[in-house]
């Protein structure tokens, strides 16, 4: 494996990315991640977690975070940084649009020669907290302000790409400009 590219540095999404940078793997984030990656903390959110207990998804997530190690994150403090528009010297050269809202660094790529965008958890199509389906953003407990990824769905709304790849549900078919017009639809959970 040549490189890492991560869309945030939240727990769910860097899994691996300890293993790897320690073999050598250059990981790659957004500036704006950085400081998330290297002190891996919970970050303050716009909501708290407790309106969402009510939901047996939400417990089925936090349960397979804690028996993953989503709850002891790595904690690397020298990524290779990315900007907006950059395209990136990894393998399939993908085009990087900030998507600011998840997290403060959070980021689509885009493999343009492949049709497809990684969405990352600008939006999914499955909320981990209440299974709600569907493109929507993610929920308001795991967001830093759902307005700003509302925002961010403008960014990848003139994207030619035949799927759009989420970090949580199944991948979307039906364009991104579709999936942006579903989130604003779907609004803030």
């Amino acid at each position: 494996m040549q490189a890492l590219v991560l869309t945030h540095a939240h727990s769910d999404h860097t899994g691996l990315a300890g293993f790897l940078h320690d073999r050598g793997v250059a990981v790659h984030v957004h500036p704006g991640d950085t400081e998330l990656l290297a002190n891996p903390k919970p970050q303050k959110n716009e909501s708290r977690m407790l309106p969402y207990l009510r939901y047996g998804t939400a417990w089925r997530l936090l349960t397979h975070l804690a028996r993953g190690g989503g709850l002891r994150p790595p904690k690397i403090s020298d990524p290779v940084t990315f900007a907006n528009g950059e395209t990136l010297d990894v393998p399939g050269r993908p085009r990087v649009l900030h998507t600011p809202g998840h997290t403060d660094g959070h980021c689509a790529i885009h493999f343009d020669r492949h049709g497809a965008l990684l969405a990352g958890d600008l939006l999914c199509t499955c909320n981990p907290l209440t299974g709600r389906l569907g493109p929507q953003i993610m929920p308001a407990a795991f967001n830093r302000s759902s307005d700003r990824c509302l925002e961010s769905l403008a960014r990848i709304e003139g994207i030619d790409a035949g799927v759009v790849l989420v970090g949580h549900g199944e991948p979307w078919t039906e364009g991104p400009a579709a999936a942006a017009a579903r989130g604003r639809d779907a609004g803030p959970s």
